[in-house]
C-alpha cells in the first residue's frame, strides 16, 4: 500500500488525535503522504507539516485518492484507496465527510421516528457548522419527543447560526419552558446571550 498518497481523514470531532492515528497513517500508507484532517468549525494549527487541517467546506474529494476512518474513540472503521475511494466520493460523499452523521441517517430510513437517531443527527449536523441541515432533524425529534427540551435548545443553537435571532429566541424560550424552572442553566444563558437586534 506504500507509494505516494494523499490521504483524507475523518470522523474524528475534535482538533487533537491522542490516540497516535498518524502513526498508522504512516504505517499503513509509508512516509510519502500528505493527508488532511477534516475538522468542524474552526482550524487550529498543527505541529506537522504533512497535516492540513481544514472545514468540510473546503475539501474536494477528487483532490484526495484515499480516506482513513476513525471513531471518536480512534479506532480504525475503514481504509478505502483506489476505486473504492472514488466509489464512496463520488456516489455517497457525506459518508466520507461527516461519516457519523451518515450513520445516524442510515438508521432512520428504516426507523424513522428514533428520537435518539434524529437528534444526535440534528446535533452532529450542528457541530459540523450545517445548521440548515441540523434544523429539519431536530424539527423532527422535537415531533417525536414533545416534552424534551433538547430539540428546542439545539434547534435554537442553527437557528443562531443562521443569524435568525427571532427563531433562535422562540426556540430557547420554548426549551425554557419545557424544561421548568429548575432546568438546564445552559438554556436561560444562550436566551440572555441574544443580541437585542432580530432579523
Amino acid at each position: 500500500m506504500h507509494g505516494s498518497h494523499r490521504i483524507i481523514v475523518t470522523g474524528f470531532r475534535s482538533a487533537y488525535h491522542p490516540w497516535q492515528y498518524p502513526g498508522f497513517i504512516r504505517k499503513y500508507f509509508g512516509s510519502d503522504v500528505q493527508w488532511a484532517y477534516i475538522v468542524p468549525r474552526d482550524k487550529p494549527q498543527s505541529a506537522d507539516r504533512t497535516v492540513n487541517l481544514t472545514n468540510p467546506g473546503g475539501v474536494r474529494l477528487e483532490s484526495f485518492d484515499a480516506l482513513a476512518e476513525f471513531q471518536e474513540d480512534g479506532t480504525l472503521v475503514r481504509v478505502l484507496t483506489g476505486a473504492a475511494y472514488r466509489n464512496a466520493a463520488s456516489r455517497d460523499p457525506d459518508s466520507i465527510l461527516f461519516p457519523d452523521l451518515a450513520r445516524q441517517e442510515r438508521i432512520l430510513v428504516s426507523n424513522p421516528a428514533d428520537f435518539g437517531a434524529l437528534l444526535t443527527a440534528g446535533t452532529q449536523a450542528l457541530t459540523w457548522g450545517l445548521p440548515e441541515r441540523a434544523v429539519p432533524y431536530l424539527r423532527r425529534a422535537a415531533e417525536v419527543g414533545p416534552d424534551n427540551p433538547y430539540p428546542w435548545f439545539f434547534m435554537g443553537q442553527s437557528f443562531q447560526d443562521e443569524k435568525n435571532i427571532q427563531q433562535a429566541r422562540a426556540s430557547y424560550q420554548k426549551a425554557i419552558a419545557l424544561d421548568g424552572p429548575n432546568g438546564n442553566p445552559a438554556f436561560r444563558q444562550a436566551l440572555a446571550a441574544l443580541p437585542r437586534s432580530e432579523k
